[in-house]
Formats: C-alpha cells, structure tokens, sequence
C-alpha cells in the first residue's frame, strides 16, 4: 500500500509542475509576443515622426492658375505660384509630361526678370512665372502643367492655351 501512496504523491507533484511549467511557458510567449508588438509599433511610430519632420520642412507651394498664350510671336507659358515660407527651388516644369523648362533653361521669368541660373522662390508670396518659347498647343487646347521641386515634390494643374 504505501506504493501506491507514493506514486500517486509523485505524480500528482508532477502534474502540479507540469501545469506549472506549461503556464509559465504560456506567460513567457505572452510576453516575447507584447514586446514584439510594442516594438513594431514603435518603429512605425518613430517613421510617422520622421515623415511629418520631412514634411514640415519642405516648402509649401500651390499652382494658383495656368494658361499659354498661342500668340505668334508671343508664345509663352504662364503660370501664378504660390509660395509659403521657406526657399523653393523650381527644377522642372512638364506640360502634359513633356519637358519644357529645366535648372539653366534660359526662357524663364520671374515677375518679369530673367532668371539666370537657379529658379528660386523665396519667402511667402505669389510668383508670376513665365517660360518663354512656343509649345505643341493650339488655341483652346487643355494641358496639364507639372511643376517638380528640388525635394522631388510636385504639383500639378491643368491649363488651356489662348
């Protein structure tokens, strides 16, 4: 008899560490899991934080309204900016995806002056932007006008020609 006292002892200590050791392990895997989680969302958080720190810097600039004049002899794209605080440096302008003005292209205008090397936009204001030289489009043609930043940011709006 006292056999069979001591196995049932012995096996339900057993059983009393096996139930313990499985919920530790359940608890272990619960946790490993939390901290996992915790730390992807970090991650995503702190990419979030940096994205809007990006965003913050890059100057904010609206295309106010775009037309080209089909004039013979007169041709010219003109296009009202707004720009808000901070410099913006203009790299492209595209109409209908087309290349028509690029960093050093001699046919731009700012409010009137030639612009020379650069096409920069400083300060918050409204810019007369004008490119000279004709283009494919006829009078009463739409377009689409694109202008690309040096950040790699664009924005675009469409236009008829006149």
């Amino acid at each position: 008899m006292t056999s069979k006292r001591v196995s049932k002892n012995v096996s339900e200590i057993m059983a009393a560490i096996l139930l313990t050791l499985i919920a530790v392990s359940l608890g272990a895997v619960f946790l490993l899991n939390y901290l996992e989680q915790s730390r992807r969302q970090e991650q995503v958080l702190e990419g979030l934080v940096d994205r809007m720190a990006d965003l913050a810097a890059e100057p904010l600039f609206d295309i106010l309204y775009t037309y080209y004049n089909t004039t013979p002899g007169q041709e010219r794209l003109e296009m009202a900016i707004y720009v808000g605080p901070g410099v913006l440096e203009v790299v492209g302008i595209y109409v209908n995806d087309t290349l028509v003005w690029n960093t050093g292209d001699p046919n731009a205008y700012v409010n009137g002056t030639l612009v020379t090397g650069a096409l920069l936009l400083g300060g918050e204001a409204i810019y007369n932007l004008t490119i000279a030289g004709p283009l494919p489009l006829a009078a009463g043609d739409t377009f689409v006008l694109k202008v690309a930043i040096s950040t790699g940011t664009q924005e675009t709006a469409l236009g008829e020609a006149h």
